[in-house]
C-alpha cells in the first residue's frame, strides 16, 4: 500500500483493496482480526493459518469462507467488514464466481462508506474495484497469479503493464459491471430522522440481485455432496434461471435431525454466491425476527432487513433452522406469526420496518427453514411454505458421503487434508456404526473423525 493512503480512516476491506500483493493483505487482515476480536471471545481458528510451503489452497480457502460466515452470524458492523475482507482473500481469477458473494458488498462500501477527500486515493480505489470487477467478468480467466498482484500491475501506468506478462493488458478501463437490482429503501419510504447511516446510505439506491449463472451446474454439484437427495434437490433449485436473479418461493425443508438439511441449504447459497443468514428457532419465545419498534431502547430491524444491510444483495438466504421448536406462547409475541408477511410478496414488498421506521422491499429475500416434523406448525405457515422432504441416507451412499466428510474435516484442519481415503474395512466398520445411529449425518462425521484419529494413533513413528 502507498505510504500516503496509510493514514487514511478507510474501512478494512477498502484497505485490503489497496494491497499489491496476496502475502502482505493475510498479514494485514490477520493483525486487524486479532485486534478487533481481543477479548470478544471469538477465537481464530487454526485452519486459517497460512503455510507458504503448501501448494494447495482449496482448504484455506473453504476454511476462510467458514470463519467469514461465522463473523458475518453475528450481525455486527466491525465483523460484517471483517468477514467481508476475508472473503476477498478467497477470490480466484480463474473462477470469475468466487467474486460473487464479494464484489456487490465491496463496491458499496467504497461508494457509501469511504470518505476520501484525497483526489489521488479516491483515484487509486476507482481503479482497484474496475480492476476486480474485471475479473468478475472473467477477463483474466488465464492468469495464475493472485487477485492483488494482478491489480496493482493493472494500475500502474500502460508503459509498465505492458511489460507485465502475467496480466492482460488489451482490457479497456470499462465502467462497473450493472447487473439486476432493486432499490429496498425508497426515498418514499424513509424518514431520515433518526436514521442510523448505514440505513441513510441506502435511501434510494440500488441493491445488487444475486443471479444464477448455470442453474443445472448447481445441481450438479449438490448431488455429489448429497446423493441420498437428488429429488429434494431437484426441487429445491427447481425455481432457478439461468443468467436470472436467484429466488426461490418460501421452502420447508423436513427430514429426521442429522440429515444434513441446514449444510445443503449453507452449500446451495455458497455455490449460488448468496449470503445466509441462519436463523435458530429453537426455545425462541418472542417476535423478534420481525424487528423491535424504535420506541425501545434495544430497536433493531427485522432478520432479513439485517441480512440485506449486512450482505447489500437484495436476494439473501434467510434459513430458519428448527422452526418446529420455536415456543407457541403469544405472551411476547411469537416467531411463527411474524413470519407470515415476509412470506407474501404483497406484504414483504412494503414491509414496515418498525425497528428503523421505515418501508422496505424485503420481497426479493429467500426464505428455507428447517424441520423435523410439521405437526406444531401453524395452517398459515404451512399454507406459505412449499414443503420438501430430504430423506436419511442409506449404506449405499456411506463411501461417497464419507468423502465428503473428510473433504468437510480437511477444511477444519489443514493435516486432514494429507489423508488417505478410508480403506473398505473403515468403512465397514462406520457403517455398521453408522446404521445403529439412524445414518445421521452429524454422527457419520464423528464416526469418521474418530476412524482417521485411529489410524494416527496406530501410525507407526519414526
Amino acid at each position: 500500500m502507498n505510504s500516503d493512503f496509510e493514514a487514511a480512516n478507510l474501512p478494512l476491506p477498502i484497505a485490503l483493496l489497496l494491497l499489491d500483493r496476496w502475502d502482505d493483505a493475510y498479514a494485514y487482515l490477520l493483525n486487524e482480526t486479532k485486534l478487533t476480536l481481543a477479548g470478544r471471545f471469538l477465537v481464530m481458528p487454526e485452519s486459517i493459518k497460512y503455510d507458504p510451503t503448501i501448494v494447495d489452497r482449496e482448504p484455506l480457502r473453504q476454511a476462510m469462507l467458514l470463519f467469514a460466515e461465522s463473523l458475518a452470524g453475528h450481525g455486527e458492523r466491525d465483523r460484517g467488514l471483517l468477514a467481508l475482507a476475508w472473503r476477498m482473500l478467497t477470490v480466484d481469477p480463474q473462477k470469475p464466481d468466487t467474486f460473487a458473494a464479494v464484489m456487490p458488498p465491496l463496491a458499496f462500501l467504497a461508494k457509501h462508506f469511504t470518505d476520501v477527500t484525497d483526489t489521488k486515493l479516491r483515484e487509486q480505489i476507482d481503479a482497484r474495484l474496475r480492476v476486480w470487477w474485471r475479473a468478475a467478468d472473467g477477463k483474466y480467466k488465464d492468469s495464475d497469479v493472485s487477485m492483488f498482484r494482478i491489480a496493482d500491475v493493472d494500475t500502474r501506468p500502460s508503459a509498465l503493464c505492458i511489460d507485465d506478462p502475467d496480466v492482460a493488458t488489451d482490457s479497456p478501463q470499462q465502467p462497473e459491471v450493472k447487473g439486476p437490482s432493486v432499490v429496498v429503501l425508497s426515498k418514499a419510504g424513509a424518514v431520515t430522522k433518526g436514521l442510523a447511516n448505514d440505513w441513510k446510505s441506502m435511501i434510494g439506491q440500488a441493491i445488487p440481485l444475486v443471479v444464477c449463472a448455470d442453474a443445472a451446474a448447481v445441481r450438479r454439484d449438490l448431488y455429489v455432496e448429497y446423493p441420498h437427495a437428488t429429488q429434494a434437490i431437484d426441487l429445491l433449485t427447481r425455481d432457478l434461471r439461468d443468467d436470472q436473479p436467484v429466488r426461490l418461493r418460501p421452502t420447508l425443508l423436513v427430514g429426521p435431525p442429522g440429515g444434513g438439511k441446514s449444510r445443503l441449504v449453507r452449500r446451495l447459497g455458497e455455490i449460488l454466491g448468496l449470503y445466509m443468514y441462519r436463523y435458530d428457532a429453537t426455545a425462541v419465545a418472542d417476535n423478534m425476527f420481525g424487528g423491535l419498534s424504535k420506541g425501545w431502547g434495544s430497536a433493531h430491524p427485522s432478520v432479513p432487513a439485517r441480512a440485506v444491510q449486512t450482505s447489500m444483495q437484495a436476494n439473501p438466504i434467510v434459513m430458519v433452522d428448527e422452526i418446529e421448536k420455536a415456543a407457541d406462547s403469544t405472551y411476547n409475541g411469537n416467531l411463527w406469526h411474524s413470519l407470515v408477511p415476509f412470506l407474501e410478496k404483497e406484504t414483504s414488498s412494503r414491509y414496515r420496518e418498525v425497528g428503523i421506521d421505515a418501508e422496505l422491499d424485503l420481497s426479493h429475500v429467500n426464505h428455507v427453514a428447517t424441520a423435523n416434523a410439521v405437526d406444531r406448525l401453524p395452517s398459515p405457515l404451512r399454507d406459505r411454505y412449499r414443503m420438501i422432504r430430504v430423506p436419511s441416507p442409506t449404506l449405499a451412499h456411506l463411501p461417497a458421503l464419507a468423502v465428503q466428510v473428510m473433504r468437510d474435516l480437511a477444511r477444519d484442519d489443514d493435516a486432514r487434508s494429507y489423508d488417505e481415503p478410508l480403506a473398505g474395512d473403515e468403512l465397514d466398520i462406520i457403517g455398521r456404526a453408522w446404521a445403529r445411529e439412524r445414518f445421521s449425518m452429524r454422527k457419520l462425521q464423528r464416526l469418521v473423525a474418530a476412524t482417521l484419529d485411529a489410524r494416527d494413533a496406530c501410525a507407526p513413528r519414526h
